[in-house]
């Protein structure tokens, strides 16, 4: 803005001033003037109010153990005053809600016959309770019983065949007697499979062991082509001299 001072002297003092953006002249107040005269200038930081550190004595321990014995009385007074205020709360709500009286009933509803002895019904003789050692045992067996069984399933379905061979007359691979040694001991792996949780609990440490080695040389045999190799894997297995518990 470009400002001029007016010279008529009858006039209040104002000043002419240029608005650059409308290009057009406004009249202002003198005493505007002093409004701008410190503008542009730069600020002067203010500078802190310094107050000197307060100084606190330090406190006893006599002291201190004295404000801690009354904070200690204080939370223990707050509690015993939280509690009465509860019960006060409770015996309010008592007066205020009383509870509905019960109708008393006549003597003779009153008075029933005595309810009926309930006589449990006697033990099942088919329950039995296993030791955590058996049952640990049959669970480890169960898993080695079935895959023995399945691995010497095509070979038995084979001797089926040579039992019926024979029977017809005709010439067979396997003798009759290693059919039926393998046949003896092959039921009553079958057995075992289906119910080791019976008839295991009667085995002792020496049958446990000797099943499990029974299983083991079984499963060093090689069942890779049965059908050429039918006879050798027979005697193979008859050699074993499989005895079950």
């Amino acid at each position: 803005m470009v400002a001029n001072k007016s010279n008529k002297s009858t006039a209040p003092p104002y000043i002419l001033a240029l608005d650059k953006s409308t290009y057009r002249y406004v009249k202002l107040p003198w005493m505007i003037k002093k409004q701008f005269r410190k503008a542009g200038a730069t600020p002067r930081p203010k500078q802190p109010i310094l107050y000197p550190k307060a100084q606190h004595p330090g406190l006893s321990p006599a002291d201190n153990l004295r404000i801690l014995a009354e904070r200690r009385s204080d939370h223990s007074n707050l509690q015993l005053l939280d509690r009465l205020w509860t019960e006060r709360a409770r015996l309010i709500h008592r007066i205020e809600h009383p509870p509905t009286p019960l109708t008393p009933l006549p003597l003779h509803e009153r008075l029933s016959s005595p309810s009926p002895v309930h006589i449990p019904p006697p033990l099942p003789s088919t329950l039995h309770f296993h030791r955590s050692k058996i049952l640990k045992r049959t669970q480890e067996f169960e898993g080695m019983l079935l895959a023995t069984v399945t691995r010497l399933e095509p070979i038995f379905e084979r001797l089926k065949d040579e039992d019926l061979l024979q029977d017809s007359g005709r010439s067979v691979r396997v003798s009759e007697t290693v059919r039926d040694d393998l046949w003896r001991w092959y039921d009553r792996l079958q057995d075992l499979s289906d119910d080791l949780k019976n008839l295991g609990r009667l085995f002792t440490n020496a049958e446990w062991r000797n099943l499990r080695g029974a299983l083991k040389r079984i499963g060093k045999v090689s069942f890779e082509k049965v059908d050429s190799r039918l006879q050798e894997i027979c005697l193979e297995l008859a050699q074993l001299k499989i005895t079950l518990p």
